[in-house]
């Protein structure tokens, strides 16, 4: 049980609650709130360091997809998913080369950059 406990990250109860309102936003961006998600950003970004805030949310956007995939296997857009696979790779390459590369405080503040230039 200690493992287990070790993997969960020691959060007060405001990290938690933000990372759970977050977890719902990205849920309702996915379906019913397109654009939400830049707020789930943010949230996880307050509620954790910048490193793992993002790595969180990657995860719970993967599991997002898989779920989408799943449910649409039957009628994949083969045309558009072809025409976003290079820009997806190129941004997936350069994400790990930036985040190999930069500290949690230049992640920090390369979200709240992007944040900024989404919302304006």
């Amino acid at each position: 049980m200690s493992d287990l406990a070790a993997l969960i990250p020691a959060l007060s109860p405001t990290a938690w609650f933000l990372v759970t309102l977050g977890a719902l936003i990205v849920g309702f961006s996915k379906t019913a709130l397109p654009g939400a998600g830049t707020i789930a950003v943010g949230l996880f970004a307050l509620a954790m360091p910048a490193k793992e805030s993002t790595a969180a949310l990657l995860l719970l956007l993967i599991v997002g997809d898989m779920t989408a995939l799943w449910v649409y296997r039957r009628e994949p857009d083969w045309r558009t998913l072809i025409r976003l696979l290079p820009s997806a790779m190129i941004g997936v390459v350069i994400g790990v080369f930036y985040f190999a590369r930069v500290d949690g405080d230049g992640v920090r503040l390369t979200i709240g950059v992007i944040l900024l230039v989404l919302v304006t």
